[in-house]
């Protein structure tokens, strides 16, 4: 899978905002089972966790672009506690409000999880109820070509 916007992520960049600035304060969801077809779709599989600033709930930001790149914070921890033992499959960056509905306004990023060569890769794609998910390191890459 490569990474998909949603038409309301598009709109937020086209409108004269940035990538860092629609995503600001966003989570990441975490799922199990098949993917959406597109970033528009309602939300598919089963909800495995919810990665939020310190693991409170608090929303994620990234550090400004170097180059084409931008980064998680190193002094960040992005975690949660997962809330179903499954295999990460896909996830979706997305404001804490999105219900996870069908929707052509929501602001959304969604991927592939795996352990490597997905769009976010894990240690292990074998989350276990009630620990704790962290993600240590994180970038998003704008494409020159």
């Amino acid at each position: 899978m490569t990474t998909k916007i949603s038409t309301g992520l598009a709109a937020a960049i086209l409108s004269g905002g940035s990538v860092k600035s629609a995503l600001s304060g966003g989570i990441i969801r975490i799922y199990g089972g098949s993917a959406p077809a597109g970033a528009d779709d309602a939300a598919t599989g089963t909800l495995l966790v919810t990665v939020s600033l310190n693991g409170d709930g608090s929303g994620l930001e990234l550090d400004d672009a170097v180059g084409q790149t931008m980064s998680k914070p190193s002094g960040d921890m992005w975690g949660g506690v997962v809330v179903a033992t499954g295999t990460a499959t896909h996830f979706r960056w997305v404001r804490p409000d999105d219900t996870g509905a069908a929707s052509s306004t929501a602001v959304r990023l969604q991927g592939s999880c795996g352990t490597a060569g997905a769009q976010l890769n894990m240690s292990s794609v074998n989350l276990v109820l009630n620990a704790v998910q962290t993600i240590d390191s994180g970038a998003i890459t704008m494409p020159m070509a």
